[in-house]
């Protein structure tokens, strides 16, 4: 009998040191993305960052950044050269923040690229828009140690959340001949919690954004006419839900832009919803945290910050890039027809001539 105790004593003290270490393995491998550069990064912005929708937060935003720009620069053998700017706001606060940096191209040339993110948030922001920044400093990281076709300037904007006045700003303070040898607007924006990633260029095919898909990590094409109308409310001649973010400020200045974000057009209401899951539709809430995000959508979201870090990194670095980049500008809608802003203007008229 004491034998048959000593055995079943030993059973039980291994049951209950092996089945919690396994459970621990198992919940170590489940969470290895936490360990990741990304996620710690994505996590120390926050931590640092909580909240960034006033002028002071924004300010404290854009200088972390502006710190972690530079250590990226400087570990890859190039100058340090962040700038903080300033500009104009609405509110009762006279300033936002924004940060911008500059990787000069292998060869002298005025052609550039500009990638950008927005810092501010509603609420803690962690998908919209952490995890765009997130992903924004590991392209800068990685084409500060490429050699660059053209010159790239990284631009984390402020005030994105509050009807784009620092992306507007950045590029009213864009010389004409900024303007002309801007090729392409690259914008990330809530990358991590939707159903899918997807890149809108135009709302018709576009050489630039095959070459995105061709170079991307499971990125498709926001679907051409899905959620677009014939409605000119910020200048394209067209208007879509995905505008409203930082490319459209550009792209009303006839720059070629690529918005790069994540959602579904599948299950939406108005054409466009983040994710079938209810606990992911979380876009300017309370409810957009990185412990939402960890519940719901795991190792994604550093999976879609990889798969965004590859996609404009492979891209701007494919052999073809340039030549298609300085032909994107004769492809844009505004020169199609039927998105041409009189087809409204000409219903509206024909609406009232019935009504008279």
């Amino acid at each position: 009998m004491k034998k048959f105790f000593a055995a079943a004593l030993c059973i039980a003290l291994f049951a209950a040191c092996f089945v919690p270490f396994g459970v621990r393995a198992e919940t170590s491998r489940t969470e290895d993305y936490k360990q990741t550069e990304q996620y710690l990064f994505l996590s120390d912005f926050l931590k640092n960052n909580p909240v960034r929708s006033s002028a002071e937060q924004e300010k404290a935003a854009a200088e972390y950044l502006a710190d972690k720009f530079d250590q990226a620069l400087e570990q890859s053998g190039r100058p340090a050269n962040s700038e903080i700017l300033p500009y104009p706001r609405r509110e009762t606060h006279p300033y936002g923040y924004s940060v911008q940096v500059t990787l000069q191209a292998q060869e002298s040339t005025d052609k550039q690229v500009i990638i950008g993110a927005h810092l501010d948030s509603t609420g803690e922001g962690a998908n919209d828009n952490a995890a765009g920044v997130t992903a924004l400093y590991f392209i800068l990281q990685r084409l500060a140690a490429a050699q660059l076709p053209v010159n790239v300037v990284v631009v984390a904007f402020g005030g994105e959340e509050d009807r784009l006045e620092g992306s507007y700003d950045y590029v009213q303070n864009m010389s004409a001949q900024k303007v002309a040898y801007t090729l392409v607007m690259f914008n990330l924006d809530a990358i991590a919690g939707g159903d899918n990633l997807y890149v809108a260029c135009e709302n018709k095919k576009t050489d630039l954004a095959s070459l995105i898909v061709s170079n991307g990590v499971n990125v498709s094409e926001k679907p051409y006419a899905v959620g677009t109308y014939p409605i000119d409310m910020f200048g394209y001649g067209y208007y879509e839900r995905v505008q409203a973010s930082d490319h459209t400020p550009f792209r009303t200045y006839g720059i070629p832009t690529a918005s790069i974000f994540s959602g579904t057009f599948s299950v939406a209401v108005w054409d466009y919803a983040e994710s079938a899951n209810q606990n992911l539709n979380t876009m300017n809430t309370n409810a957009d945290t990185l412990q939402n995000l960890d519940t719901y959508a795991g190792a994604q979201t550093v999976d879609r910050i990889n798969a965004v870090t590859e996609t404009v990194c492979a891209t701007i670095l494919d052999d073809s890039f340039v030549a298609v980049a300085e032909n994107a500008v004769n492809q844009l809608v505004d020169s199609n027809l039927f998105f041409n802003v009189l087809w409204p203007k000409l219903a509206v008229l024909g609406l009232a001539l019935v009504v008279a």
